[in-house]
This record gives structure tokens, C-alpha cells and sequence, in this order.
């Protein structure tokens, strides 16, 4: 076949074309992988802040020894604040350095609904191939904006590039308007608990500026206390060693998730959890809410 027969040849027309369009593929692609240095940096340099404190102990820690003791947890629950970028970027940093200590198993969010988890699951099988760009990965997730992405984006495009599971633990939206109108409460004793309830009404009282007497609030402790078995129950499902990311109200020790998983596990073998708060030194937090806690970033 002469090269004139070759260039006019159909087969080698679609060729080129196929050839074109693969090329046009690899160039997109590379526009979407960022330097996996220039994602890292951010975070590191973050995990490089603040002070770390053993809530039990008191002593200082260092952030490799803090990533020391938490490989040996079964499940580690850490406490954000949400609009704190700061915290955020130590999530990312746990996410990126923990799996070096130990293989991860699982990562749970408090950021997604079980009506998002087949789109989590797709993504993420899709990331090692194709990594969309922020706005494509937001459509995908059909990420809730009530979690802003310059705050979750990092986090969230880190998740996507492990291979363990990352599970949704939040309530979807018509549970919460449900659990709202008949301000039912989950099953078991955290429930009834009185310091548990009293601690909760004043902390949304104060959170969202209600008066003490406002009709809303048995759903709004409600809707708190459902999320937090829901949860508990995801960890507990979860491929070990699992982490949760939620708030600090949802991580502390004395009427979040944690009292929760000791009710599910009563009588049971209870797996070894570390819970880590991400907070201000003027929160009043201490030993008897978590395991550690990371101040001044």
C-alpha cells in the first residue's frame, strides 16, 4: 500500500482521529493531576502548628508521635470545627500520612448521606484513571454546599484517591424532617441519658441563639442524638482501623458518637478508640471529652 493509498484510506482517516482524541484525553488528564507534592504541602506545613495535648495525660506531643498512637486505634473520631479551614487541612494531613503508620481500612464522613454513597463508591473507583476537576467532582458527589468545598475540597479530593472505602454517615434530608415532626430519638440508654440531654439543649441553645423554651428543640436534640447513632453504627459496620470526621460536639467523649458505640457494643467486645479535637484552647475542652486535643492552629 502506497503512502498516498494509506492517507486516503478510511480505516486511516478513523485512526488519526482515534489517535487525536487520545491525545486530547492524556493532555486533559495531565490538566487535571495537580503536583501530588504542591497538594501535600499545605497540610504538612499546617500539622507543623498549634499544640498538641494527651487530654489524659497532659503531656505534649509531637505530630509524628500523636500519628504513633493513633495507628494503634481500631477507630479514631476526629472533631472539627466546620468553618475552620485550618482543621481541614489536618484532616487531609491525617489522610495522607496515618496510611503510612498502618493500612487504612475505612473513612466515614459526617459530610455525606447514604443517598450519596453509590456516587462515592463510583468516584472513587473512577479516580485512578480520571480525576475531574473541583467542579466536576462536586457534580459527581452532588456535594451538599451546606459543607463549602474551599473548606472540604482538599479533604474530600484526598478520600477520593484511597483505595480503602470512604462510607457516608449523615442523615439524608427527609429523615431529618421526619425525626423533626415526631422528635423521635434513637433507640437505647444515651437517649434518656439526663446529663446527655440537658448538655445537648444548652448547647444548641446557645449555638443557634434559642431561648430555652423554644417548641423546636426536642427535634433538634433528636435530629443530634439520631445522627450520632448513625454514625456509631456506620463505624461499627466499618472495615477496621476506620476514621470519622464529624464536629466537635458529635466527637466528644462524654455524649457524642463514642456513647453511643459503648451502647451498640454493650456486653460485647469493644474495639480500642481514640477520639482527637481540633479546636480552641478557650473551649474548656479537656481529658474527660477526648484523647487529644490539637489547639492554636
Amino acid at each position: 500500500m502506497t503512502s498516498a493509498t494509506l492517507r486516503s484510506s478510511p480505516l486511516s482517516a478513523a485512526a488519526r482521529r482515534f489517535a487525536c482524541g487520545l491525545l486530547v484525553l492524556l493532555l486533559t488528564a495531565c490538566q487535571h493531576l495537580p503536583d501530588p507534592d504542591q497538594q501535600a504541602a499545605a497540610p504538612a506545613q499546617t500539622a507543623q502548628q498549634g499544640q498538641i495535648l494527651s487530654g489524659t495525660e497532659g503531656r505534649t506531643l509531637t505530630a509524628d508521635a500523636l500519628l504513633d498512637e493513633l495507628a494503634q486505634a481500631d477507630i479514631v473520631i476526629v472533631g472539627e470545627r466546620h468553618d475552620a479551614r485550618a482543621h481541614h487541612l489536618i484532616e487531609e494531613w491525617v489522610v495522607r500520612t496515618l496510611p503510612l503508620r498502618r493500612p487504612a481500612g475505612s473513612y466515614v464522613l459526617e459530610m455525606a448521606t447514604a443517598s450519596q454513597q453509590a456516587r462515592l463508591d463510583a468516584t472513587q473507583r473512577a479516580f485512578p484513571v480520571t480525576r475531574p476537576t473541583d467542579d466536576a467532582l462536586q457534580a459527581q458527589l452532588v456535594w451538599n454546599r451546606r459543607w463549602p468545598w474551599r473548606q472540604y475540597g482538599g479533604l474530600i479530593t484526598a478520600l477520593m484517591a484511597q483505595t480503602a472505602p470512604v462510607l457516608a454517615a449523615n442523615l439524608d434530608r427527609p429523615e431529618v424532617e421526619q425525626i423533626l415532626r415526631s422528635n423521635a430519638r434513637p433507640a437505647g440508654a444515651p437517649s434518656s441519658d439526663p446529663a446527655i440531654v440537658r448538655t445537648l439543649k444548652d448547647l444548641i441553645v446557645d449555638s443557634h441563639g434559642m431561648r430555652a423554651d423554644d417548641d423546636r428543640l426536642d427535634g433538634m436534640i433528636a435530629v443530634q442524638m439520631q445522627r450520632d447513632r448513625r454514625m456509631a453504627k456506620t463505624l461499627l459496620r466499618a472495615p477496621k482501623p476506620a476514621i470519622l470526621f464529624t464536629g466537635n460536639i458529635h466527637a466528644l467523649k462524654t455524649l457524642g458518637v463514642l456513647v453511643h458505640l459503648r451502647d451498640l457494643q454493650a456486653g460485647l467486645v469493644f474495639p480500642k478508640v481514640k477520639v482527637l479535637l481540633l479546636t480552641e484552647a478557650s473551649a474548656g475542652f479537656d481529658g474527660r471529652h477526648a484523647d487529644y486535643l490539637w489547639t492554636g492552629l
